[in-house]
C-alpha cells in the first residue's frame, strides 16, 4: 500500500479510521507492506496518532517503510518511534527507492 501526505493535511481520529477502512477493502483485509511518503508538512491528531498505532492497524501490517524530506525528520521520526514503539518493522528513510527496497524485503 502506498500512502502519500499531502501538504498541509491533518489526520484527525476519524480520518485514521476513513484510512484504515479503505486500505482493508482495497487490500481484501490482508495483511499488507505500507510504503508512507510523508515528505510533505502535514499534522496528525494524539487520538488518530494512538489509532494508526493500534492492534487492528498493527495486525493488518507486515512492514512500514516511511520517507521523509531530511535527516533532522528521520532522527525525530526515529525518536519518537523509540517513545511508541511500533510492533512491526518500520523503519525511515530519505531515500524513496531504499524504502522501497527495503519494503520489498521484508515481504513474507
Amino acid at each position: 500500500m502506498h500512502v502519500i501526505m499531502h501538504e498541509g493535511v491533518r489526520v484527525d481520529y476519524e480520518d485514521a479510521i476513513d484510512n484504515s477502512l479503505v486500505m482493508k477493502n482495497l487490500s481484501g483485509n490482508k495483511p499488507m507492506l505500507k510504503l508512507v511518503d510523508s515528505r510533505n508538512s502535514w499534522k496528525i491528531d494524539g487520538k488518530a496518532r494512538e489509532f494508526v498505532g493500534s492492534k487492528e492497524i498493527r495486525e493488518n501490517t507486515i512492514a512500514r517503510a516511511v520517507v521523509k524530506n531530511s535527516f533532522i525528520s528521520i532522527i525525530l521520526a526515529g525518536f519518537f518511534s523509540k517513545l511508541n514503539a511500533p510492533k512491526v518493522p518500520t523503519k525511515v528513510f530519505t531515500d524513496y527507492d531504499e524504502a522501497y527496497e527495503w519494503l520489498l524485503s521484508m515481504k513474507k
